[in-house]
């Protein structure tokens, strides 16, 4: 999943992202965090380090996000196949 922190001003994106790392069920989605809230990602790096979602400041181009969703694809657990 790819999450901006903030949207039109409100903190939706970190509510967001609360409750996909709390719930069991979707807590092994991969997490992009795109955002430009430099200050805001500073003072919660190790939270974020620590839910293992990766961080993707603002402005980037389009290399540094196909290469940001295919670490987060490529580190993200195998679900069994039914």
């Amino acid at each position: 999943m790819i999450l901006d922190l903030f949207l039109h001003g409100d903190t939706v994106g970190w509510q967001q992202l609360e409750i996909l790392t709390l719930d069991p069920a979707t807590r092994g989605i991969p997490v992009i965090i795109c955002s430009a809230a430099l200050a805001s990602l500073e003072s919660a790096r190790d939270k974020l380090a620590r839910l293992d979602v990766a961080v993707l400041e603002k402005p980037f181009d389009l290399e540094q996000l196909t290469a940001s969703v295919e670490s987060a694809l490529a580190s993200a657990p195998r679900r069994p196949e039914r």
